[in-house]
């Protein structure tokens, strides 16, 4: 019984040096194989085409598509439109910022010309005396408003 455990103990012995072996041959290759300055040496022009080629793919890989006529013109489109907007939102600011003072001076004007056409009936019976009011006599046209 001696002798038969020892020849499994032998031969397990042996199946692990064998196991060992295998893998630091198979790790020496990888090694060996993954290093291209041998391959460089024994065929550069197949090695320059290979670099070439994977440069190609790469770029291929990284550049955005082409756009054609057509959405060239969509896109210039699309700026202008935006473009457009933006300006017809500044002019909407810049008119509603503006639109009250214009309204209050519109109808602050407005008054004083109702002011003087009234003024000018009540005295049309009579021929003034001078042609030219004074800046008191304007000092005292009263500031009225009209809706508008």
């Amino acid at each position: 019984m001696a002798s038969q455990q020892d020849f499994f103990s032998e031969e397990a012995r042996m199946a692990r040096a064998a196991l060992r072996n295998l893998v630091k041959q198979t790790g020496e290759k990888l090694q060996q194989d993954s290093d291209p300055r041998p391959l460089i040496r024994q065929r550069p022009w197949i090695s320059l085409l290979a670099a070439v080629g994977g440069g190609m793919v790469a770029g291929y890989m990284v550049t955005p598509p082409r756009i054609d006529a057509e959405e060239k013109r969509r896109l210039r489109a699309l700026r202008k439109l935006r473009k457009r907007r933006s300006a017809d939102r500044l002019q909407k600011s810049i008119v509603g910022a503006i639109a009250p003072a214009l309204r209050t001076f519109a109808a602050t004007a407005a008054g004083a010309l109702v002011h003087n056409f009234q003024q000018a009936s009540n005295h049309n019976n009579h021929r003034p005396t001078r042609s030219h009011k004074s800046a008191d006599e304007f000092a005292e046209i009263p500031n009225q408003r009209i809706q508008i």
